[in-house]
């Protein structure tokens, strides 16, 4: 916008805030409106010639609270820029939020007009907040889901302990996270012996119990069809080492 002596082309700069997507007003020092572009009239519904001579507060909706104006003057009296939100209103009534940024006009080091730029950003802020609305009921739906999974894994502890003579026998578990991979169980075997068992699967969460109710099936099952421990552990092995990949127990990884 600078010819080859530094000076503004007043027609470039004149098109290019006509042709801005922002609208663009100017008032002067009796807050009269003395210029819109075209982008206003489309995002307020308010002609150039129905603007023109009016107050800005045409605008103005019930939903901005007063203070908000109170620090928008006092600070572009000062001489200062103000950059804040608006809910607005259009001419037909209908609320929109505008982003806006509003500024005193210096000439000489004395304030003779004020420029605003503002952008409606309501479709902007309708589709943050659907999306937040998405979000939060998929967390909530997610946090619903793991604490069904917390009980159904806390039932699947030991509820009654055994009675052994001469020993006292506890088991309790607390998972960092909702879900655990601690495992511990009392098995009876089929010799009349008892199986005191105690896992714990590589790190915490859902997959680690996921692993650790597989664990506690096949182990129940083979212990109901086999007495002795290192048949039952060896076919454990085999099993699990089936259904995990090689990764999730590779050191290397």
């Amino acid at each position: 916008m600078l010819d080859n002596r530094g000076n503004i082309d007043l027609v470039l700069l004149q098109a290019a805030v006509e042709s801005a997507g922002e609208a663009v007003v100017i008032t002067n020092m009796d807050a009269q409106i003395t210029y819109v572009n075209p982008a206003f009239e489309r995002i307020t519904g308010w002609s150039r010639d129905e603007a023109v001579g009016q107050n800005p507060r045409v605008l103005k909706s019930d939903q901005t609270p007063a203070n908000v104006y109170n620090d928008l003057w006092q600070t572009i009296s000062q001489g200062r820029i103000w950059r804040g939100t608006f809910l607005n209103q259009r001419k037909d009534g209908s609320p929109y939020r505008v982003e806006q940024t509003i500024a005193p006009v210096l000439e000489g080091g004395r304030i003779t007009a004020y420029v605003s730029v503002h952008r409606d950003v309501t479709e902007r802020d309708r589709l943050e907040s659907e999306l937040r609305a998405v979000t939060e009921e998929k967390l909530r739906l997610a946090e619903q889901q793991l604490a069904t999974a917390r009980e159904i894994q806390q039932r699947l502890y030991p509820v009654q302990v055994p009675e052994i003579p001469g020993l006292d026998v506890a088991g309790v578990t607390f998972p960092a996270e909702a879900t655990g991979g601690d495992y511990f169980d009392y098995i009876a075997l089929s010799n009349g012996r008892l199986c005191l068992v105690v896992g714990d699967v590589s790190g915490h969460g859902l997959g680690p119990a996921m692993l650790m109710v597989e664990t506690r099936a096949s182990l129940r099952a083979l212990c109901h069809s086999s007495g002795q421990i290192e048949d039952i552990m060896s076919i454990l092995n085999t099993l699990l080492v089936r259904d995990t990949l090689d990764r999730w127990f590779d050191r290397r990884a």
